[in-house]
């Protein structure tokens, strides 16, 4: 799927209330380990700061909503820990 279909089928997820059914996808499944792996499961934005803090999920920095042809791109991607994850830009920080 290149990201022109990615974009169109999270578009069509959002639009029939089914986002869910990315987040559970075997693409995202994999690109969320491999970006936890890649930042040593660590939260960057504690980091950051100086702290380490285990990332306990993978964050779309540019909302999966406003931004579906970004759903499955790396550098739109952070590993948080939960005290951050309700922040929706995360990069403000």
């Amino acid at each position: 799927m290149n990201s022109q279909q990615v974009a169109a089928w999270v578009v069509e997820l959002i639009n029939s209330n089914n986002v869910h059914a990315f987040y559970i996808s075997k693409r995202w499944r994999r690109l969320r380990a491999e970006v936890l792996k890649e930042q040593h499961g660590e939260c960057q934005i504690c980091k950051s700061k100086g702290k380490y803090t285990p990332a306990d999920t993978v964050h779309h920095i540019k909302p999966l909503r406003k931004c579906p042809a970004l759903a499955l791109k790396r550098d739109n991607l952070i590993a948080l820990c939960l005290s951050l994850i309700h922040i929706s830009e995360p990069t403000r920080l």
